[in-house]
């Protein structure tokens, strides 16, 4: 309805199997779901746990790399899911505290 596009970042794996990237900044290996590739694998910072990546609406696959690494800094995980996951515990404390 909005045509925007759409990416999808996890930090568990939802479905799929794959192998484990190789440990650098940007690698990637393909993640595997009923004999179909439906996203990547893909380590954003040296040696740590890799994120799950799959396109979304109207992207690709190598758009959303790309996209998603250059949304990485200082953490793993990139900025706008960071901050979003932020608000949401945020808002969920703030909540729990009202309802005392």
């Amino acid at each position: 309805m909005l045509e925007i596009a759409t990416i999808g970042v996890a930090k568990s794996r939802l479905v799929g199997q794959g192998p484990e990237p190789a440990p650098e900044a940007g690698a990637a290996s393909p993640l595997i779901y009923q004999g179909r590739m439906v996203g990547l694998i893909l380590r954003t910072q040296k040696d740590k746990k890799p994120l799950y990546l799959s396109p979304g609406y109207r992207i690709t696959l190598e758009e959303s790399r790309e996209i998603t690494l250059g949304c990485v800094a200082r953490y793993r995980i990139p900025l706008p899911l960071r901050r979003a996951d932020q608000l949401t515990r945020h808002l969920r404390a703030a909540a729990l505290r009202a309802g005392r």
